[in-house]
This record gives structure tokens, sequence and C-alpha cells, in this order.
């Protein structure tokens, strides 16, 4: 017997109520001009004509495969999906979408030149014009400047010493010793607040809600021996994922081990994103506790096995 050739991506699709979308949702996955993938479509219980119309669709092309659960919502759709998946890249389609022919051929393209296995998302942005408002330097280029506003909460720097990354920093750093660290480091980004510098938490006194109220959260950091932690914490969704103060964001950084970290953009930007598994937080942007929230963001970090 022979074994059947792993997938490049596994395309997962949520299905419930869905019958209005369903086929054509599936025919624009299916008429891809990239080929090489597997679309699993999870029945999530269905009580409409959905089951019968997964099952017929498999049978009309072997990429498509099928599986029939109790309902458990979309988060639990999309995990039975991705617990089934036998892909190098996982994707998602909601049901009532139609996407561009060409989307994973483009999608799979950027991620194989980004080489891409963890990735979180970078700092603060204009979320109107797509443009960065703190400092951002990349391959010694400024793309990106601080601007008067985000320095209420702007007060570090994640700084990367060669193309590779394989020497960070993380440290308070105001507007003045911009053109200083530029000249030190190749890579860039102006985020805040400093949450742990040498090993101890950094308090503010503040009553602004950036730091009082719980909020999703990004942080970056680094450990004594050099290793480098990315976290999300999830939130705005009650009694699934409250957020974090800024204070408890730091505590948390510290309880991961943490000698040096750094508060990225958070709110509806916070997302975790792995090669293997796609997104791993519940991103807000969509107002639902589910994976599927995501939203674009103009620069991000991102890690790459080593060669």
């Amino acid at each position: 017997m022979t074994e059947q050739k792993r997938p490049e991506i596994s395309i997962i699709v949520a299905v419930y109520k869905g019958e209005k979308y369903l086929n054509g949702c599936v025919d624009a996955i299916l008429n891809q001009t990239f080929r090489d993938f597997e679309v699993i479509l999870v029945d999530d219980g269905s009580p409409d004509n959905c089951p019968a119309m997964c099952d017929a669709i498999a049978k009309r092309d072997s990429r498509v495969r099928v599986i029939h659960q109790k309902n458990k919502g979309v988060d639990g759709a999309k995990n039975a999906g991705i617990d089934s998946a036998r892909g190098n890249w996982i994707g998602f389609v909601d049901q009532d979408d139609l996407i561009d022919k060409t989307y994973y051929e483009k999608l799979y393209h950027a991620a194989q030149q980004a080489g891409a296995e963890i990735a979180v998302n970078g700092s603060y942005f204009n979320v109107k014009t797509f443009e960065p408002v703190t400092f951002v330097l990349l391959d010694r280029k400024i793309v990106g400047r601080t601007t008067p506003r985000e320095l209420v909460r702007t007060n570090g720097v994640v700084a990367f010493k060669d193309k590779k990354g394989r020497k960070m920093d993380i440290f308070f750093c105001d507007t003045s010793e911009y053109r200083q660290v530029a000249r030190r480091y190749r890579s860039v980004l102006a985020a805040g607040p400093v949450l742990i510098d040498g090993g101890r938490i950094v308090e503010y006194d503040s009553d602004k809600t950036f730091y009082t109220g719980r909020h999703p959260r990004t942080l970056i950091g680094k450990r004594a021996d050099g290793e480098v932690v990315m976290a999300v914490i999830d939130g705005r969704c009650r009694g699934e994922g409250e957020g974090a103060t800024i204070a408890e964001t730091a505590y948390i950084a510290r309880l991961l081990g943490l000698v040096e970290a750094l508060n990225l953009d958070g709110g509806g930007s916070s997302t975790l994103w792995t090669a293997r598994k796609g997104v791993l937080n519940h991103p807000y942007d969509n107002h639902r506790f589910d994976h599927a929230g995501e939203r674009a963001v103009p620069n991000g970090i991102v890690a790459r096995p080593r060669k």
C-alpha cells in the first residue's frame, strides 16, 4: 500500500446553515490556480441540507473530505479541521466567501518567500491610512516615525543586530535616541510600554484606560539564555478571554521567565500565527471568539527556521 502524498495546504471550511452559499464557496476553492491542496468541510451539526451537500461535493472531488460532528460552534469546527489536516500549511475560508481564483497561489508564494514559522503583529498604526505611527527601521531604512500622540505609550524598542535576527535587544528608548539606535541595529520597531527591564517589572502610574483597562495584548521578550518568547493574551470576550491590564501583562511576562519584554500593539491587532496551525489565538477584530478575526497590519515580527 503506497502512502498518500501530503497536500501542501489544508483548506478548512466550517459549515453551519450555509446551504445558500456552500456550493459557490467550494467551487471557488476547487478552481484555484494553486492545485496542491485538500479541502476539509466540517459539518458542525447543521440542521439544513448542508450535511448531504458536503457528502455530495466529496463524492465529486477526491480533494474534499468531510467531518460530521455535533454542533460545537465555529471555533470547535475549525479545531476539528485542524486536528484532521494533513497539509504543511493551513488555511480557512468562511462558508459564505467567494475567494479569487489566485488567492491561495499568491498567499502560498508570499509565505514561501517570507519563510515564516511563527509571527505576531507589530506596533501601532493608523487604521485609516495603514501607516505606522511609531519608529520602524527595516534593513537600515526608516519606514515609520513616532508621532507625538504615541509618546504616552511608546517608550521602548525591540532591535535586531543583523538580517537574520540572531541578536535581539529590548530597551527603553525615546525619540532623541532613534538616530543612534539606527546606527547600531539593522532593524528596529518602537512600541511600548516596556514591561520588563533587567529582570524587573516596570511599574507605571497612569489612569489612562490603555494602562488600566483589560484589553487583548501582544508582547515580545527574551529569557536570560537569549530564548525569544512571543505571546498574545485574548480579550474583549466576556467569559472567554478577559484581556489584561499593562500591569497584569508585565506580571505574565515575568511568569514566562522574561528578563526583557515589550508590549506591542494590542486590541483587534493581537494575533499569533504559526505555519502549521494558522492563527492560534482569538483575534477580536470580528467581535467573535474564534480564530477568524485577524486584521491586516502594516508590520509584524516573524520567526524563521534556522538554516
